[in-house]
């Protein structure tokens, strides 16, 4: 993945998987997932326009 400046950090990304719960079985790594929505939020820009080195649209919805 590109290094981008909404990435999460190891110990941000293990803090957030406590409060969400890890436990379920995924087709994308949680992580990648909240890179994605943290991207969004951080940029203003729209899920049809996520660059390709993130998950589809649906899991960023």
């Amino acid at each position: 993945m590109t290094n981008y400046s909404a990435k999460l950090t190891g110990s941000q990304c293990a803090a957030m998987i406590q409060v969400i719960g890890g436990a379920r079985k995924r087709k994308h790594l949680l992580r990648e997932i909240l890179n994605a929505v943290f991207y969004l939020l951080k940029t203003g820009c729209r899920r049809r326009m996520l660059p390709c080195s993130f998950p589809e649209q649906q899991p960023a919805y």
